[in-house]
């Protein structure tokens, strides 16, 4: 699931899956500038790949490496949107 809330320029996409609502786990990611931080966790990538259909963004920034932050990249990469990050969460990302 998909909740959008805004604050000021700033989108929140706040996603979650059935089994995370279970246990009251959810993922923040954010849109500023045409620019996605973050792209959650992997359970929720599909939802993310077709919100960003009906509101692409120029590129995305990940903060680190971790399933949760960086769980949907390979979503991102399928709808052609450019992913920047740091040097370290790049090898990492590539080592799973």
């Amino acid at each position: 699931m998909l909740e959008v809330t805004e604050h000021g320029d700033v989108r929140e996409l706040r996603l979650t899956s059935r089994r995370s609502r279970l246990v009251g786990y959810g993922v923040s990611v954010f849109v500023t500038r045409d620019t996605l931080i973050d792209t959650g966790f992997p359970a929720a990538a599909d939802e993310l790949a077709a919100y960003l259909r009906a509101h692409p963004v120029a590129g995305a920034m990940l903060t680190h490496g971790h399933e949760d932050h960086s769980g949907g990249v390979s979503a991102l990469l399928d709808l052609g949107v450019g992913v920047h990050c740091a040097a370290a969460t790049d090898a990492w990302l590539r080592r799973e």
